[in-house]
């Protein structure tokens, strides 16, 4: 809030946002009612601190570092320049004041890189115990503990062939859950499995900008180029600047490249009647969850068994 008394006369904070961006420029930074917001001025407390907000969200910085690459969205990149370059005597245009990294949809075409790309480029650390260094960190070229957000298990996620279609939804509704939505309060049970679904299917967000799928998307509905692409989607970060609190909570827990898969096994024993049918004597069915790692030792790609089980009918 302002603490140096009247708001500065030329301040455009609380404005309508749209119009004061030119054409073709990167877009501001609004509220869900597109007044230009002032949740990206928000400072995180400092390190090892805890601020208590009056929703009574503990905003909690005791490890002093970044635990989130959508912790980047508080990056400011627009400055009001001169509109005039004194030395050339030509009119400079001036930038975009309040405005931050933008990690909602994007109002340019997919061939404009959007500002969520760069959270594909870079990773937060997280604080392993060294007991379960064989868990989260289980070879130097991996990072475990993430979702695929490309979780359909295609075709079978097809309803169009399959009914009912087979669908896994539960391991993006758990990492919804209790996550922010905005400053201080948190997503509830019923927003969690409605976004979550959103996710899975790929349901684009609807309002202004609609969000949009990126090249991939255009062959596979439901697959993802990049882990920042789930901005597009309906109800992660399409309601204003302040939205962007749950791409802070989820962003080092996704990735649309997973380097575990499952594979599932039947096999059956058979019997040929003397009147030539063919009869099932034994079935057994196997689930095996296999790691796929690159080796910096060889130069080659090796692969884990994580686990395996028998499966019941």
């Amino acid at each position: 809030k302002n603490t140096f008394g009247a708001v500065n006369s030329i301040s455009s904070l609380k404005t309508p946002g749209v119009p004061t961006v030119p054409s073709g420029q990167p877009q501001q930074d609004t509220d869900a009612n597109g007044k230009i917001s002032t949740a990206s001025l928000y400072m995180p407390p400092p390190a090892g601190k805890i601020f208590t907000l009056s929703t009574g969200f503990k905003d909690d910085n005791t490890m002093g570092m970044v635990t989130s690459v959508g912790e980047l969205g508080y990056i400011p990149t627009g400055i009001e320049s001169s509109n005039l370059d004194i030395a050339n005597n030509v009119t400079v245009p001036t930038g975009i004041p309040w405005r931050t990294l933008r990690l909602q949809p994007s109002s340019q075409g997919t061939s404009v890189v959007p500002d969520w790309a760069f959270m594909d480029l870079f990773s937060a650390p997280v604080i392993v115990p060294v007991q379960a260094r064989g868990m989260f960190a289980p070879h130097d070229t991996m990072e475990a503990g993430r979702i695929n957000v490309n979780a359909q298990a295609l075709p079978y996620g097809d309803p169009a062939q399959f009914t009912p279609a087979l669908e896994r939804k539960l391991p993006l509704t758990a990492l919804l859950q209790g996550v922010p939505k905005n400053t201080g309060i948190a997503l509830t049970s019923a927003e969690s499995q409605s976004i979550a679904g959103n996710i899975y299917n790929h349901t684009l967000a609807q309002g202004v900008p609609n969000g949009k799928s990126y090249p991939s998307a255009a062959t596979l509905p439901s697959l993802y180029d990049s882990p920042g692409e789930v901005v597009e989607i309906k109800g992660v970060a399409d309601s204003g600047e302040d939205s962007e609190a749950i791409i802070r909570g989820i962003s080092n827990l996704i990735t649309a490249r997973g380097s575990v898969f499952t594979i599932y096994t039947i096999g059956q024993a058979i019997q040929e009647t003397r009147g030539g049918q063919l009869r099932i004597t034994a079935e057994q069915r196997h689930q095996t969850m296999l790691e796929r790692y690159d080796d910096f030792v060889s130069g080659t790609i090796r692969f884990r068994n994580v686990t395996f089980r028998d499966l019941t009918p």
